[in-house]
């Protein structure tokens, strides 16, 4: 890959700043490596002062945009650089971008749903907010003969 030629593309121009890092890192590490595929883990990342979530997201973008593929279901991801990044336009590369920062769907949950709680029944009583008489006794002097 020639770094210039990267630079200048749709597609690497798209990506954010956390994305350009994380290719970065893992065409470092690539180099070191021979070309051979290279596992990375989040804490990896971590340990170059990214946080989960913004490495997480820039290894979204660099697999949608097509500079890497990450092999599914391996602990950690391994990583291995491709070329499908060369044949992305702006306007498709700015779609990828889009779909990359979608939200992945909730998973169901395997727990039943909350019941529905019924409405309350009218109160039928004087609320307790209402101003009562007091109960104090009465005073021999206050007493008016009764």
């Amino acid at each position: 890959m020639d770094r210039m030629e990267v630079m200048q593309s749709p597609a690497y121009l798209a990506m954010t700043p956390s994305g350009k890092r994380v290719l970065h890192i893992i065409e470092g590490m690539t180099s070191r490596n021979g070309g051979e595929p290279v596992a990375l883990s989040h804490s990896y990342f971590m340990a170059r002062k990214m946080t989960q979530a913004s490495s997480c997201k820039a290894v979204k973008q660099l697999v949608a945009l097509g500079f890497v593929t990450v092999e599914a279901d391996k602990r950690p991801n391994t990583f291995t650089l491709c070329d499908n990044w060369q044949s992305i336009d702006a306007d498709e590369a700015k779609r990828r971008m889009a779909l990359a920062r979608q939200p992945k769907p909730q998973r169901p949950s395997s727990k039943p749903p909350k019941p529905v709680k019924p409405e309350p029944k009218p109160m039928t009583v004087a609320p307790r907010n209402m101003r009562r008489a007091p109960s104090l006794p009465t005073m021999p002097w206050m007493d008016d003969g009764r």
